[in-house]
């Protein structure tokens, strides 16, 4: 997954890029169509890839509950994400949501160093255990 994360960063950049410079061009409309296809397609399996993830991290039993909880956060998130960055653009600044969502991404990015570094840790550890 973090393989993933530079290059639908860059593809947004690129879609951002493409509005902002040739907005007032009609077919400048049609430079976007690849580089969204190419998001969509990228979030796709990054979403399906988290999900066989967090299943195969639970018991079996608890399977489908792990799958509504994370059904009903998407849900969540996907309906107050917009009314958020609405608020903040009208509010605060017309950047303001970028700012946030650039820090939110660096302290998730420093909190993936840190889960990184405990799971090597782990690993370490374990390997000194004796077998059960």
């Amino acid at each position: 997954m973090p393989e993933q994360l530079p290059f639908n960063a860059i593809n947004s950049t690129t879609g951002v890029f493409i509005i902002d410079k040739f907005a007032a061009k009609p077919w400048a409309l049609g430079l976007l169509f690849p580089v969204f296809f190419l998001q969509s397609a990228v979030v796709s399996f990054i979403f399906s890839a988290l999900s066989t993830l967090a299943a195969n991290r639970v018991s079996e039993h608890k399977q489908g509950q792990l799958a509504r909880v994370s059904a009903a956060v998407t849900g969540l998130v996907a309906a107050l994400g917009p009314l958020w960055a609405g608020t903040v653009y009208d509010y605060i600044m017309p950047g303001a949501p970028f700012w946030m969502s650039a820090i939110l991404l660096g302290i998730t990015f420093l909190l993936m160093l840190r889960v990184k570094a405990f799971a090597s840790e782990k690993r370490a550890v374990n390997a000194f255990l004796p077998a059960d």
